[in-house]
């Protein structure tokens, strides 16, 4: 999979359509600076109206979300989605020693 999105490295608002596909990569080297290396703890979505699990619905498991190779960027493809719904997506990852990061954003699903 080709990987030519923004790097999201703040906070965000993201809005898609529910039959998008869109990849996306989070930039952990500012808040994981002293870190050699990262590894990819979990990429979730949560419901914030209910706050039930969405993250079947919203994030793709084909491709994975994965650490892209020599980065401390996660990459992964946010999908799906009811309109009129607004989804929290959260990215976790942890450095090498132990520290822990994580990046939320929020997904509003609208068709345009």
């Amino acid at each position: 999979m080709a990987f030519d999105p923004g790097i999201i490295n703040q906070p965000q608002v993201e809005w898609k359509q529910p039959q998008e596909k869109l990849d996306r990569g989070v930039d952990f080297t500012d808040r994981l600076s002293g870190e050699t290396s990262i590894t990819l703890l979990s990429v979730t979505a949560v419901d914030t109206a209910d706050g039930s699990d969405a993250t079947a619905a919203i994030i793709s498991s084909n491709p994975p979300p994965l650490v892209l190779p020599g980065t401390k960027t996660v990459q992964f493809r946010m999908q799906g989605g009811t309109t009129g719904k607004v989804y929290k997506v959260s990215v976790r990852a942890q450095g090498a020693s132990g520290q822990v990061a994580e990046f939320d954003l929020e997904l509003n699903v609208h068709e345009f």
